[in-house]
């Protein structure tokens, strides 16, 4: 092998001992070969390849997903909105703040009560302000329970 073909990094360090036959050749720096692409860029074998928008197939989004897209709410805001706010005391008044799952209430176990979505939110953005989606747990079932289950206890 001739002379060494070396390549100056942001961070100061060179270096990467190609052989002259390898800058010759036109590879990128830093690569020790592998698979071109069409555009002559590095795929896998460079470091430094990062996917391109051709690289990435994502299923286009319909019109009707984007739109709901834009009306999902973080956590903190939907959970401090004036509209969940009413509803929830609009559930606990009608369910008697108590558990659907154990029965336990606040002012005869001194438990912390939740209103729960029975479908989430997270699957079920469009349910999140629906009575009939809506049940009292106490903070153990309802944190046991997590998004994992849509059982009405009701």
């Amino acid at each position: 092998m001739g002379g060494v073909c070396l390549t100056s990094f942001p961070s100061g360090i060179a270096g990467n001992g190609r052989g002259a036959e390898s800058c010759k050749a036109g590879l990128p720096a830093g690569s020790r070969g592998g698979v071109m692409s069409g555009d002559n860029t590095m795929k896998s074998s460079n470091w430094s390849w990062k996917p391109g928008p051709t690289d990435r197939r994502r299923k286009p989004r319909s019109k009707a997903e984007r739109k709901r897209a834009r009306l999902v709410l973080s956590d903190e805001e939907f959970y401090t909105s004036r509209e969940w706010r009413e509803l929830r005391v609009d559930v606990i008044e009608e369910q008697k703040a108590i558990c659907a799952m154990c029965g336990r209430s606040p002012k005869t176990h001194s438990v912390v009560i939740h209103v729960d979505h029975i479908k989430p939110r997270s699957k079920h953005p469009e349910l999140e302000l629906t009575l009939s989606n809506l049940q009292v747990l106490c903070v153990d079932c309802n944190l046991g329970k997590s998004d994992r289950y849509e059982t009405d206890w009701r």
